[in-house]
């Protein structure tokens, strides 16, 4: 799996062996708080399984994005998901529409 991020290549091989999700405990992004890191890694295996075309494990990404989302700042979601939006796929309809809810939970001016 060349130019594939050494936490996605764990948790891509431990779904085809176990078909369940699990990250690895790596120094990705040191000084980063473990929920950052947590989310980062989800959206890096959302990425790689996206332009891959592995859904099943791409739906557990999703869903591991939107269980961590709920505790991280969004301007934390914006600057993770800005790093891979740009290299998606260009029918990629998933995460502008994830963004969007995101944005939506931001509270309005008065």
């Amino acid at each position: 799996m060349p130019n594939v991020n050494e936490d996605v290549g764990y948790t891509v091989l431990h779904f085809l062996y176990t078909g369940g999700y699990e990250t690895v405990s790596s120094p990705l992004d040191e000084g980063v708080s473990d929920l950052a890191r947590e989310y980062k890694r989800s959206v890096l295996v959302y990425y790689t399984l996206r332009t891959w075309g592995l859904t099943d494990l791409e739906i557990l990404a999703k869903q591991k994005m939107e269980h961590l989302d709920k505790d991280l700042p969004i301007l934390e979601i914006l600057r993770v998901v800005r790093d891979v939006f740009s290299r998606l796929p260009a029918d990629e309809t998933w995460l502008p529409s994830y963004i969007r809810g995101n944005l939506q939970r931001l509270p309005k001016p008065e």
